[in-house]
């Protein structure tokens, strides 16, 4: 069970519609994908997924040499072999494109010892539930048309969804984002619950205003309101409303 070999390529895969999310336009998605082999013929896979090409070669790159590391470790001790990618790492983690880079490695031998044990990842980590709500978020882009979102959403619903993530963010009042969601919310029922990613899009004050506003409209999630680094900002808005 002891890794013999680790392999690392770029895929890219066009989308159906390009869309635009996050402020970037959007016709592929990118994955860092990765394979690790061991001496007995078990593989495992791992990949993450980037929006844009930018600094995709380089999370490969980083993904490739700090792989070659993990020959020779026995693939079912994942904590050791995090702890080892993560200190060979040095200064330059173990937090963002270091962590982006490990990812697509810590699934492949998380997918792995599954084959090896013969079990699934939920048991493997303790889960006690064979089934867990989804929600569907493909398709519910902030640079659609409302009908073009409303039929996306009943998309969604059609095959089995009921729960569905808009993103939002960039409506120039918070009565515009409202309305978005109030076009979804009467395109699929009141059965369907609806969630918010505002893409870290907002200040902190447009983040309490559109967030009451949403609070309002009946929203059950509010996702990156703001920049995950406005620590306070993102206080202040969990003390002011009550959707998580």
């Amino acid at each position: 069970m002891n890794i013999e070999r680790v392999t690392v390529e770029v895929l890219e895969t066009p989308v159906e519609s390009a869309y635009t999310a996050a402020g970037n336009q959007v016709s592929s998605n990118f994955h860092v994908l990765a394979r690790i082999f061991t001496d007995d013929g078990m593989q495992g896979i791992g990949f993450d997924v980037v929006l844009r090409p930018t600094l995709v070669k380089s999370m490969a790159q980083t993904c490739q040499e700090l792989g070659q590391l993990l020959v020779g470790m026995n693939v079912l001790e994942i904590e050791a072999a995090r702890a080892k990618l993560e200190r060979a790492s040095g200064w330059a983690g173990p937090g963002g494109l270091v962590n982006m880079a490990i990812a697509p490695l810590d699934i492949a031998m998380w997918d792995a010892k599954g084959k090896v044990l013969g079990q699934p990842l939920y048991r493997l980590l303790g889960g006690h539930k064979d089934r867990v709500r989804a929600y569907a978020s493909d398709a519910l882009w902030y640079s659609l048309p409302l009908d073009d979102l409303a039929r996306s959403a009943q998309d969604h619903v059609a095959l089995g969804y009921n729960m569905v993530k808009l993103r939002l963010g960039h409506e120039a009042k918070p009565e515009g984002e409202v309305q978005r969601v109030k076009a979804v919310q009467e395109a699929v029922g009141p059965e369907v619950q609806v969630m918010v990613d505002a893409t870290e899009s907002w200040n902190e004050g447009q983040a309490v205003a559109s967030g009451r506003a949403l609070q309002e409209a009946g929203i059950v999630w509010l996702e990156d309101p703001m920049s995950h680094q406005n620590l306070s900002g993102l206080a202040h808005l969990t003390d002011v409303l009550d959707v998580p």
